[in-house]
């Protein structure tokens, strides 16, 4: 039995909806408006971004805080536990291999001047913020937890990216999932005007609903 692969029927929006969105998407989730609305999550985005909509800075810090909390979280479960005993307890080092590795040592209390705490950001050389997200030095790119910690893994192929275009703005509203192959027709035609813009995006739906049909 085939499945359906018809496209589904936009959904315009009324004005009612528009009046409801602008009230509510300011200090909530997302998620949380699409269900008031009774409407997709990216049907959201698409329209708070067409006007001009943006999180309160209330809302902005409340998220900040969450994302803190979760990554405190986040490395437990590879922490050692408690009462642990190390396999090596008991074993004595030879004094011959202690002679050659001594002027290794640490002194006791020693700290590398570049540890840096589970938390710690950076930027990256392409302008990308990174944070530290378990020991002894592993870092992922801030948008790209934030997206896992909120919705899960991602699957291959698909990347996250940024709503409002700014890659400093990790804020879980302002990011969108979308696979690399439409990531890479999104930035081969921002260098047109917008009506060309508009036209090839409806001209590439229109390939895709006929490829669906001829399936």
């Amino acid at each position: 039995m085939k499945r359906d692969r018809t496209p589904p029927v936009r959904k315009f929006w009324t004005q009612i909806e528009i009046d409801r969105l602008t009230k509510l998407y300011p200090d909530n989730s997302t998620k949380y408006v699409a269900e008031k609305l009774n409407r997709s999550v990216n049907s959201i985005y698409s329209q708070a971004n067409f006007l001009g909509l943006l999180k309160s800075e209330e809302y902005a810090e409340q998220l900040k805080i969450e994302a803190g909390e979760m990554l405190k979280e986040a490395g437990k479960a590879t922490r050692l536990k408690k009462g642990h005993v190390s396999q090596n307890k008991g074993k004595k080092m030879s004094q011959e291999l202690r002679d050659k590795v001594k002027h290794l040592f640490f002194q006791p209390g020693h700290l590398p001047k570049n540890k840096k705490p589970i938390g710690h950001q950076r930027i990256t050389k392409d302008g990308y913020i990174e944070v530290k997200v378990e020991e002894p030095n592993r870092f992922d790119l801030l948008h790209r937890f934030m997206w896992k910690v909120w919705n899960g893994p991602l699957d291959e192929g698909q990347i996250v990216t940024f709503i409002d275009g700014n890659q400093k703005n990790c804020n879980i509203d302002n990011l969108k999932c979308i696979t690399r192959e439409t990531n890479m027709i999104n930035n081969s035609i921002q260098r047109y005007p917008e009506n060309m813009r508009n036209v090839m995006i409806m001209n590439g739906k229109l390939k895709s609903a006929i490829k669906r049909k001829i399936k």
